[in-house]
């Protein structure tokens, strides 16, 4: 089986990451989820932060959603993708 990298050279893994305080509000005001939800997603985000694999690069997550995609075009055009 090839890799993403083997098939797309240019390839660019992006871990966004969130803060504790950021999502568990998020997920609040969506009001989709009980309280015992919302910190079971908490642990699930807790796990994830300690993985930290190589080769991503990280962008918090926790400004406007506006901030996030620029941060991911500027990604963009710095590595002339």
């Amino acid at each position: 089986m090839s890799t993403a990298r083997e098939v797309y050279p240019k390839v660019i893994p992006v871990w966004l990451t969130v803060s504790e305080e950021v999502l568990r509000q998020r997920l609040h005001n969506r009001g989709r989820e009980t309280s015992k939800e919302i910190e079971a997603r908490i642990q699930i985000n807790r796990k994830l932060e300690k993985l930290k694999l190589n080769n991503c690069t990280f962008i918090n997550n926790d400004q406007s959603i506006e901030d996030t995609i620029g941060q991911i075009i500027a990604l963009i055009e710095m590595n002339n993708i």
